[in-house]
């Protein structure tokens, strides 16, 4: 399957964007949500990322190039083994025992560094009824 990535709408009050700091090259094997490519406008820097995992395919535009709202700067063969956001490709664990295990392990760690995180006050605490006393024995 290819994606199209385009320049997106930019405001009308700027006319236009420059390609800045191009980061692939085709043939490239791109992750989701990796750097393509920025956008300088008169007023801000765009950053433009894959929209999902896959491998750059026929670039459009070169660095310096000036583009306008939806223009076509490359094409994205998506990867479908490796596209996280297709619901297809994410792996669903339905062992409940093995759920059940990671839940009782996290729970065991999260009570393990409260009991050893919680026993500075109750040390500080006696100290400090130690001293009391002790000032009030004088």
């Amino acid at each position: 399957m290819h994606t199209e990535i385009v320049v997106p709408q930019l405001p009308e009050s700027t006319g236009g964007a420059t390609i800045q700091n191009l980061r692939v090259m085709e043939g490239q094997e791109v992750a989701a949500d990796q750097l393509l490519f920025e956008l300088e406008t008169d007023k801000v820097v765009l950053e433009l990322v894959s929209p999902s995992a896959g491998t750059i395919q026929d670039i459009k535009v070169q660095v310096g190039d000036f583009v306008g709202s939806g223009q076509l700067a490359m094409t994205l063969r998506v990867n479908e083994e490796l596209d996280t956001t297709n619901p297809q490709n994410i792996e669903a664990t339905t062992n409940v025992e093995e759920l059940d295990s990671v839940a009782l392990d996290n729970m065991n760690k999260n009570d393990t560094e409260k009991q050893s995180t919680g026993i500075l006050p109750i040390i500080f605490g006696v100290i400090t009824l130690i001293i009391i006393g002790a000032l009030i024995s004088l």
